[in-house]
């Protein structure tokens, strides 16, 4: 368990008992077959209590963001190391457009 109040767990259940309409089961019979993506805004190193960790094991890509500078190279070192498909972005969402200090 990666996630720090199991919420990976809730997650995978989900995903597991999901069950498609049946529109969006005759649709995807004409849909090319994608690999699913997640996107972790928030990502921290990329394993530290993340929920997104046990989707990413399975196959699924990932976008994941993270403000902070140390946090974003130990994940691409982790992602890296585990040779996973996943882009990690380092910035951040705010009410404006500007630069501010984060102290890690």
């Amino acid at each position: 368990m990666h996630s720090q109040y199991e919420e990976e767990a809730h997650i995978i259940d989900y995903l597991n008992n999901y069950k498609p309409s049946l529109w969006q089961r005759f649709k995807g019979l004409f849909e090319k077959k994608r690999q699913p993506i997640l996107l972790d805004i928030g990502a921290n190193d990329g394993t530290t209590h993340s929920n997104s960790l046990a989707l990413i094991l399975r196959g699924w890509d990932a976008l994941v963001v993270d403000p902070t500078i140390m946090a974003v190279v130990n994940a691409r070192i982790n992602y890296q190391e585990m040779r996973r498909n996943v882009t990690v972005a380092p910035c951040a969402i705010g009410a404006a457009n500007e630069n501010k200090t984060f102290w890690e």
